[in-house]
């Protein structure tokens, strides 16, 4: 487990190294020590946090902030305060910390507390603004796009915080953190993960696992497909061992097409119209965009089809969604 915990960590790292370095940078200023993390879900957004807490604790950072301790808003206490205690409550977290001198404030979604504090009839980041400048407390923000976008968030976020983007993680790059992980989960299980098997993992975890980080779900992903194979005498895990388990995670087929599939393919169009009466340029478009997908010509980075379905009530449009 021990080996597991760091070989996890020094991954995580590893990956989202940048980031924590320019987080670290930024909560070691003299003034404004601030930081907006901006990215969507699944992008380690909250685990450079993590990774920066964890690098603090240890006395592994820079010397000026080495004495600091990160305290995360709960955003459902703070929901469930009457309205006449919303304002003075989170006002007082701020003037607190002023008297310790090494506090930061992590506001996990703040897109989130940002509509909470709307509803109670106040504005967060009017609260913070006497309280950003300061030496001695900081904020780390994380939201995503959208709502950086938003113009007066824009404003603020450029003029008092540093701005850390964080992409998507592609498959590419998380093959060595996978590699690492096959090396803990074959001593455990005596199973083996080729070369093949590893690049396979990696893009299923970049395209089949979007809700959470793809570093969340390789431990568990990897543990199930060498646990789960239903041939126990078989050592080496290969990709119709991995397609199975990944179907039986998600629902989605990802391995050879089987008989059954490629006739429930062909025949697709003729399956929409059991539901849906005409339609046929349609169903038509439907059918073909599922069918290129599940052989594989589509882009991984985008998702397998968007349509927007027009027309009047009662022509079937949401039966064909």
């Amino acid at each position: 487990l021990a080996l597991e915990r760091d070989t996890q960590e020094a991954g995580k790292v590893l990956l989202h190294k940048d980031a924590i370095t320019s987080l670290e940078e930024a909560l070691a200023k003299t003034r404004g020590a601030n930081a907006v993390i901006v990215g969507g879900r699944g992008t380690g957004r909250h685990t450079v946090i993590t990774m920066l807490s964890r690098m603090i604790e240890r006395g592994d950072c820079y010397a000026e902030i080495e004495h600091k301790r990160l305290f995360e808003f709960d955003n459902t206490v703070l929901a469930s305060l009457p309205d006449t205690e919303f304002i003075s409550v989170f006002s007082r977290c701020f003037e607190e910390a002023l008297i310790s001198r090494n506090i930061v404030f992590v506001i996990r979604d703040t897109s989130e507390l940002f509509d909470i504090g709307q509803k109670h009839g106040a504005n967060i980041f009017q609260i913070m603004e006497r309280f950003i400048s300061h030496t001695e407390v900081s904020i780390i923000c994380v939201c995503d796009q959208a709502f950086y976008q938003e113009g007066t968030h824009k404003m603020v976020f450029d003029k008092d915080f540093e701005v850390i983007h964080i992409g998507d993680i592609s498959s590419t790059s998380l093959v060595p953190y996978i590699q690492d992980h096959a090396t803990v989960v074959e001593k455990s299980t005596g199973k083996f993960f080729p070369a093949h098997s590893i690049s396979l993992i990696a893009s299923s975890l970049a395209k089949y696992f979007t809700e959470d980080s793809p570093l969340v779900k390789t431990s568990e992903l990897m543990y199930k497909i060498a646990t789960n194979n239903l041939n126990k005498e078989q050592v080496i895990l290969d990709d119709e061992i991995i397609a199975e388990t990944i179907k039986s995670l998600t629902g989605v087929s990802t391995g050879e097409i089987g008989e059954d599939e490629k006739e429930k393919l062909l025949n697709l169009e003729a399956t929409l119209h059991q539901k849906v009466m005409g339609q046929n340029e349609a169903l038509k478009m439907v059918a073909s965009t599922m069918r290129r997908s599940r052989v594989g010509l589509v882009s991984g980075a985008k998702p397998i089809g968007s349509f927007l379905f027009l027309g009047p009530t009662g022509v079937g449009k949401t039966e064909t969604a």
